[in-house]
């Protein structure tokens, strides 16, 4: 025969439930603070050891979490990292293309200079000749 414990009923637990301290047990599963349980570990070295058993466990499940918790916040870390790299990267992409565009820049006012310079120069022949010319007629 299987029994079912209804932990909302604790208070009508048989004479028989509380012969086996199966009332204590449901108190023990129906405890919500480490208080409660504390209280019930004192009376009974059964229930001490289900409880430390229970401390354990949920402590190990708290030092999993925050492992986990660590874990989260590094990979968040290194996500923005990778995201700052690509930024910087894209940023020294940008630099050089401005610093190519102001090469290429200076390259065409320095042959626009020169061009300048030639046409100043063929312009001063054309009036020499010019001045040549109308001299001999």
């Amino acid at each position: 025969m299987i029994g079912v414990v209804d932990l909302k009923n604790i208070a009508l637990a048989t004479p028989e439930d509380k012969l086996y301290n199966i009332h204590v047990w449901a108190q023990l599963f129906k405890a919500q603070t480490w208080e409660e349980i504390k209280m019930l570990a004192a009376t009974s070295s059964i229930i001490d050891d289900a409880a430390e058993t229970l401390y354990q466990l949920s402590e190990d499940e708290r030092i999993r979490q925050e492992c986990e918790a660590r874990e989260d916040y590094w990979k968040r870390e290194q996500g923005l990292l990778d995201e700052m790299n690509e930024t910087q990267e894209r940023f020294a992409e940008a630099q050089k293309k401005i610093a190519d565009q102001e090469k290429t820049i200076a390259e065409q006012e320095k042959a626009l200079t020169e061009k300048d310079e030639e046409i100043a120069k063929q312009q001063e022949e054309i009036a020499k000749l010019k001045a040549m010319l109308a001299k001999t007629n």
